[in-house]
């Protein structure tokens, strides 16, 4: 009977709850569910706040805003708090977001047609399929939450604290070297101000990240220099005069071309730990969403030793030698728009795909799952390189062309007045021309993205080149 009874315990000892300690979880399952169905901007607002020092988790954070139809902002130093903050919140996008939800209990709830079929009669042992997604539906905007300065890799919590603390006293700040100049240089360094750049806390001054990384050095020198000055009572003569004057346009000793998308989204990735302006994958997108490849985020659904297709980015390519035979193998990582998944390559298959396996290479795998980790993991049985899709023409960038010569800000303003009323998904590029030079390029934010409707094909027409 002892034998029994500590049988019984040791059982229950595994992973028991008693029922306060249910109740009060259960109690605070219920707030927590409230606050994220009818608060769901600042939920989750708070939540990355909570784990604001672990970029793996806001990663995971990040993939739910999305789902949810948050929109995360890039941080900005005239912006951003020290932790995440709601930015904009749509009443209309939280409504529409709990009527999905409701929809789908009464789907679940409706009766199922294989109702009174004796499943233990059927055959078993047959992997299950890859789980087979929903059909892509319109994303409701539900808001934006702004990204964190203190959640910026190798930037200082203090220093961002005394900017935060500085620009409420103080107001925005006016450029650079004005937000370096405001700021201790003690809790300042210049680690700090390139991380802030990389990632694009500046972009709102309208200068190129790389431009303006090029002059830290000239800033920081500057700004330590005047609060030695400072330190000391050297006040200069001028001061007043130059503090009543308006600020003067910023010119350049030299100009640096500017860092490729794939750069800024590689600094983004690296110290924010997730992509904000952009995704390398976002022409892959249509592609890696059908079902015609499972998301590495559903891996973990399936059963052991099924045979799946993946698709993605090769982020890191290792390859090496088996110690026995040394005949060659590779581990590599892919990466979809759900999160990476390491997987192994063994000798077959690598000698059949090895033309593949390059860094940021797009390819599909097939292979078989191991479940007996803690999380997923492939073994290759084939690889296939994946080509660019075309995009639609309702996806496709938007160019105005403009004469440098007659060109005014009224031109401009008015554009942006028509994009404002037409918001969507096509991205909207500026070429300025001139005779003299060659034509400069450029793209608008993603704020400005729209839908070339034939109306706004009719409003944008003076303008209009495809």
């Amino acid at each position: 009977m002892a034998n029994e009874i500590f049988d019984t315990l040791e059982k229950f000892a595994g992973y028991g709850f008693n029922r306060s300690h249910s109740a009060a979880y259960a109690w605070v399952s219920y707030q927590t569910a409230y606050l994220k169905t009818n608060y769901p901007v600042e939920f989750m607002a708070a939540v990355m706040s909570n784990e604001v020092a672990n970029t793996e988790k806001i990663s995971v954070f990040v993939a739910e805003c999305e789902r949810l139809g948050i929109k995360i902002l890039p941080p900005d130093v005239n912006k951003s708090g020290l932790k995440f903050v709601p930015e904009e919140v749509s009443d209309e996008g939280v409504a529409a977001l709990q009527l999905s939800r409701k929809a789908k209990v009464v789907e679940a709830d409706a009766p199922d047609d294989d109702e009174g079929v004796n499943f233990e009669e059927m055959p078993t042992g047959k992997a299950k399929k890859a789980p087979e997604p929903a059909a892509p539906v319109q994303k409701i905007y539900v808001g934006s939450t702004r990204f964190g300065l203190a959640a910026i890799k190798n930037v200082g919590e203090s220093a961002m604290e005394a900017g935060v603390i500085e620009r409420e006293k103080s107001g925005d700040f006016a450029s650079m070297e004005d937000f370096c100049g405001r700021i201790d240089s003690k809790k300042l360094n210049k680690k700090s101000v390139e991380c802030l750049v990389k990632c694009g806390a500046f972009d709102w001054n309208g200068i190129e990240r790389a431009q303006l990384f090029s002059e830290i050095d000239g800033v920081i020198a500057a700004a330590a220099s005047a609060h030695r000055d400072k330190a000391t009572g050297q006040v200069s003569l001028f001061d007043d005069f130059a503090a009543a004057s308006p600020p003067k346009k910023r010119t350049f000793a030299n100009s640096v071309p500017p860092y490729t998308s794939a750069e800024k989204l590689g600094f983004e990735k690296e110290l924010l730990g997730f992509y904000v302006t952009g995704h390398p994958l976002d022409d892959y997108r249509p592609l890696l969403e059908s079902s015609r490849y499972t998301p590495i985020a559903r891996l973990g659904e399936l059963e052991d030793k099924s045979t799946p297709t993946i698709a993605g980015a090769l982020t890191s390519v290792e390859k090496k030698f088996t110690k026995k035979d040394s005949k060659p193998f590779a581990v590599v990582i892919i990466e979809d728009l759900t999160g990476p998944l390491e997987v192994m390559i063994w000798n077959e298959t690598f000698n059949k795909s090895q033309q593949h396996l390059v860094q940021g290479a797009i390819v599909s795998i097939t292979g078989r799952v191991d479940q007996r980790e803690e999380s997923p993991r492939l073994t290759a049985n084939e690889i296939k390189p994946i080509k660019k899709p075309a995009k639609p023409a309702s996806e496709r960038a938007v160019v105005l062309t403009f004469d440098r010569a007659t060109a005014t800000e009224a031109d401009l303003a008015k554009v942006r007045e028509i994009v404002q009323r037409h918001p969507g998904p096509q991205a909207l590029e500026f070429v300025f021309t001139s005779p003299s030079r060659g034509p400069v390029r450029l793209r608008a934010s993603r704020d400005f993205s729209l839908t070339l409707s034939d109306t706004a094909r009719d409003e944008l027409a003076p303008w209009l080149t495809r």
